[in-house]
């Protein structure tokens, strides 16, 4: 008896651990989806993308024109980049219909 109640805390610590992890996995998701395409790679968003280091410049389009060191980004590396801004911009704009919709206008 006494190995069934230990089998069931056991069962639900790991099943409240995973819900907590699924919620600050979504909001850590809703937080990206917040910042402005055209910001997400300023530095103070270093942390929320999961950044080690901030780029050295960015330019007027909002992708970085040189990295850490202070090196030019080569072509393929500012593609890159824009395919992730491309890919972000979706998600900002799903979240601000989403937002949309909620508030009911």
């Amino acid at each position: 008896m006494e190995r069934k109640r230990e089998a069931a805390a056991v069962s639900d610590a790991a099943r409240l651990k995973k819900l907590a992890e699924k919620v600050a996995s979504a909001s850590r998701d809703a937080a990206r989806a917040a910042v402005l395409p055209a910001e997400m790679f300023a530095p103070r968003h270093d942390e929320l993308f999961g950044r080690e280091e901030s780029f050295g410049g960015l330019g007027d389009d909002g992708l970085p024109a040189l990295d850490a060191t202070g090196e030019a980004l080569s072509k393929s590396a500012r593609k890159k980049l824009a395919k992730q801004q491309d890919k972000h911009a979706k998600l900002h704009e799903a979240a601000l219909a989403r937002g949309k919709a909620a508030g009911g206008d």
